[in-house]
């Protein structure tokens, strides 16, 4: 038994080498332990076959993935957006591009969107005509519409890939493997009031940050929340700004989103139900508050509710687009004759939660 220990104890090089060099009174045992340290290490438990690590395999193909930013004045938030798009470069490694198609602000949002690195394009003002410019310029595999007020969480571009890819089960699994999805969301999430960056948002912000940081006022932002994405789950009816991702050749097939200047997406989501349930990467899309702010949280929640109501009813669409402005406090003004103050209300009025 001793000598096994010291074979064990040879192994290690240094040691055995010193050990020979100052040894005197037992040679014997010093060559043997500089024998066994030359010898190849036997297979022990740690070192056996079976615990190697299993070589990874050969890199796949993956998809690139195009992000379609329509703007409307939003010069205040298209680089929060444009940022957050670009981050899974760093992240995740994934190849993307992100493309901003302006409808004619009168600010800066095509100078920040090209500083933050998106691709800018210009297109008739209406978020249906914007999303299919953009579908068409895009160059990747996967499209993904974002609003210019909402930003994508840490890591989307692999969530998504995932997503679309379906769950693949291991060899010595006997669960099958989860079938691939044709398109997608995000989770809800409504941000801080971070988002007011002009001067009368922020004066707004300002006379309402007692109302707004209430816990009234907190507890009706989960509760929207929490509704939404049970609405999501059970009815599988996300709507734009929880952000909407497919492949390009759905899209194609599908003709697009429909030249609607008002209620685009809930159309288009009507479309995509009927092929498949979406898929719904459990990261949040986090979107700006301010329409809730306006309004108020409830009241915001009951009109959007009441206004898709009526739509899924049959209600004309340019019916429930002047129902909607006057609700909001615009008058009988449409989206047409909007004023470059007001452009920014108008760019939210043509999408509902």
């Amino acid at each position: 038994p001793w000598l096994s220990l010291l074979k064990r104890a040879a192994r290690c090089r240094a040691c055995s080498r010193a050990f020979v060099a100052r040894t005197r009174v037992f040679p014997a045992i010093g060559v043997a332990m500089a024998t066994a340290a030359r010898e190849p290490p036997t297979a022990t438990r740690a070192t056996s076959p079976t615990r190697r690590a299993i070589p990874m395999p050969p890199n796949v193909h993956r998809p690139r993935i195009s992000v379609v930013v329509p703007t409307l004045n939003e010069a205040d938030n298209v680089l929060r957006a444009v940022e957050s798009a670009r981050a899974c470069a760093s992240t995740s490694g994934c190849a993307c591009e992100v493309i901003v198609v302006d409808g004619g602000s009168a600010d800066d949002t095509v100078a920040c969107a090209r500083a933050a690195g998106a691709t800018v394009l210009v297109a008739p003002k209406g978020r249906a005509s914007q999303c299919n410019v953009g579908a068409r310029h895009a160059t990747g595999d996967i499209l993904l519409f974002l609003h210019a007020d909402s930003t994508l969480p840490v890591g989307w571009a692999l969530l998504v890939e995932r997503a679309l890819a379906g769950t693949c089960s291991s060899s010595t699994s006997t669960k099958p493997r989860k079938p691939a999805k044709e398109w997608g969301t995000f989770r809800f999430a409504l941000g801080d009031d971070g988002f007011h960056e002009n001067d009368s948002q922020k004066a707004f912000a300002k006379t309402k940050t007692k109302h707004l940081n209430s816990r009234f006022q907190r507890g009706c932002r989960r509760v929207l929340e929490t509704l939404v994405n049970a609405r999501t789950r059970l009815f599988s009816r996300p709507y734009g700004d929880q952000g909407l991702y497919l492949r390009k050749e759905l899209f194609s097939e599908l003709g697009g989103f429909r030249e609607m200047c008002f209620l685009e997406d809930v159309e288009f989501v009507g479309r995509l139900r009927r092929i498949s349930a979406p898929a719904i990467v459990a990261a949040p899309v986090t979107t700006s508050p301010r329409r809730f702010n306006k309004l108020g949280y409830v009241r915001t929640s009951v009109l959007n509710t009441g206004i898709v109501f009526a739509y899924d009813i049959g209600v004309s669409v340019d019916k429930l687009h002047d129902w909607y402005v006057g609700a909001r406090g615009m008058g009988s003004e449409t989206a047409t004759n909007e004023t470059a103050t007001n452009a920014a209300d108008g760019n939210a009025a043509r999408t509902t939660d």
